[in-house]
């Protein structure tokens, strides 16, 4: 529902101490997350590890979201391991783009012991 979104992605952003995007915020639900970082509008304003983390928080907690697209960002692996666990339970997850991050070893790992355990994602970029 619209205030499940909009109270699990502020509570998350505060927790997180990351600033709520306004075309997130404003969402009544949210069905794709698109955040890619290599467009004008968003390239000095990447997804970074904590709002990484305060995404799959909220998306854990609504679990609505079927695409997930945060390619060329700055998410390492801190906000890769956050995104995982949010993977791991979440049935409505079809497509996540994480092209062009900062994933190390951890996160990778992380991810792929996710995607063993979702048979719901098709697409991983």
């Amino acid at each position: 529902s619209t205030m499940a979104w909009q109270s699990a992605y502020g509570e998350a952003c505060e927790e997180y101490g990351v600033k709520p995007r306004p075309e997130l915020a404003s969402a009544a639900e949210v069905l794709t997350v698109r955040l890619n970082g290599n467009c004008p509008e968003r390239f000095l304003l990447r997804v970074d590890d904590h709002e990484a983390a305060a995404l799959a928080k909220a998306l854990a907690a609504t679990n609505t979201v079927s695409e997930l697209h945060l390619g060329y960002n700055a998410i390492g692996d801190e906000g890769t391991v956050a995104l995982a666990d949010m993977v791991r339970g979440n049935s409505s997850l079809q497509l996540l783009d994480l092209t062009s991050n900062n994933i190390g070893s951890e996160g990778a790992r992380a991810l792929a012991d996710a995607l063993m355990m979702n048979s719901s994602v098709g697409g991983l970029n």
